[in-house]
């Protein structure tokens, strides 16, 4: 009886509560791990009583919606210049900066308009310089308003990368909305580390993953290699960044190495062309296989024989964390990425980053002595509970309760 009634004392104190989350993309039309993160923060919230808004871009008129969101969670949406087909020969390049700065106007008159000083409403915002620095603004107008920044990668430097002329910009605008956050988040160590050396006080939240149902999927996986093709999986958009050109340039070098029938098994968004170009220009076309975007990864990765995970960005690996769950062997970068999560042939066979050839050598390790190293991926999952979104929800929540 005490246990139900204090659980109905910490419901009805947070009911009403308002929570308002900021992203730099199409969500829910869009995959990606913020989203994937974002998606099921939402879900944990909602059972909660939390009275739950996101603002997010516009999305294209013939997009798909990914992700069910909560019936009674509130999607707002920004537009961008890029909506425009008449600018669209301006905003190549540099002239892209117009429309940067249109949505940022856009998304602060919105969360503007949405904000009530007397609610105390707390704002979450999954970036550190463009919706940031929209929520810095409206937080001006609206003092009792709570902003948490939630560092999920190094959007300063990416954003410098491409615009290296006002790169400076960049960083400033990041430094101005980590000063005006009353909280500031990190989704891994490595960022952590990162803001931490730049003189702020970051608060590890990292990405989860729901262990439950991929380890259900990973029970149906076979006991042993049964002869047919070894399949390697990558869940991951396609960008060099991601490792896909790291991948296809070792699968060739693979194919020299072992007389195992192989194939590597591409799921995620972006375009093919060039990577599938690269796979007939090395004599692979026929061992490369591109899914597009999926929605079914526990199944992916219950159907794999190894996940490898290559991501050369920051933060916590949301493909790594399914992995883990699945209880599929991985094969990843050594790198901070991978090393917070994988400890070396424990849980995961770890290899130099972006070195083509040594990743190549460790699935030919794997491959021949597949038996062995399935206890790697076993005590993985066993790790994995420590990321489920259950803990992970419950973190958030302390942090919001902690705030009120």
């Amino acid at each position: 009886m005490e246990s139900a009634e204090k659980g109905v004392e910490e419901s009805s104190g947070r009911e009403g509560r308002h929570v308002v989350f900021l992203i730099n993309s199409r969500f829910p039309y869009h995959s990606g791990g913020r989203e994937t993160w974002l998606h099921n923060v939402l879900e944990q919230l909602a059972a909660r009583e939390y009275r739950l808004s996101v603002l997010a871009l516009r999305p294209k008129r013939s997009s798909t919606q990914f992700f069910n969101v909560p019936s009674d969670v509130e999607i707002m949406q920004a537009g961008t210049l890029h909506e425009v087909r008449s600018l669209a020969w301006m905003l190549h390049s540099y002239g892209g900066l117009m429309s940067v700065a249109y949505y940022v106007y856009r998304m602060k008159r919105i969360l503007s308009r949405k904000l009530d000083d007397s609610d105390g409403t707390t704002i979450i915002c999954l970036d550190t310089v463009l919706a940031a620095t929209a929520a810095r603004k409206a937080k001006r107008t609206q003092p009792n308003t709570r902003l948490i920044i939630s560092c999920r990668g190094f959007a300063a430097r990416g954003l410098a990368r491409r615009y290296p002329i006002v790169g400076t910009v960049f960083r400033r605008l990041e430094c101005l909305a980590l000063d005006a956050a009353d909280e500031i988040w990190t989704n891994g160590a490595d960022t952590q580390e990162h803001y931490t050396a730049m003189g702020y006080h970051p608060i590890m939240i990292g990405n989860g993953v729901d262990v439950e149902r991929l380890s259900e999927a990973g029970h149906d996986r076979r006991s042993r290699y049964s002869g047919e093709r070894f399949r390697i999986l990558s869940v991951a958009t396609l960008r060099r960044i991601k490792g896909v050109e790291a991948l296809i340039r070792a699968a060739s070098l693979l194919a020299r190495l072992t007389q195992q029938d192989f194939e590597i098994v591409l799921a995620g968004k972006g375009d093919a062309t060039r990577y599938a170009a690269l796979a007939a220009t090395l004599g692979i076309k026929d061992r490369v296989q591109f899914l597009g975007e999926r929605d079914d990864v526990p199944e992916l990765m219950a159907e794999a024989d190894i996940v490898t995970c290559l991501s050369g960005g920051g933060g916590m690996s949301m493909a790594g964390l399914e992995a883990m769950a699945a209880g599929t062997t991985i094969v990843a970068w050594d790198s901070p990425v991978y090393r917070q999560t994988l400890t070396h042939r424990r849980t995961g066979l770890l290899v130099p980053a972006w070195d083509e050839q040594a990743l190549a050598e460790a699935l030919a390790e794997v491959m021949a002595d597949y038996q062995s190293f399935r206890s790697m991926g076993r005590r993985a999952q066993q790790e994995a509970w420590n990321y489920d979104w259950s803990v992970i929800a419950e973190r958030v929540i302390e942090r919001l309760d902690g705030m009120a």
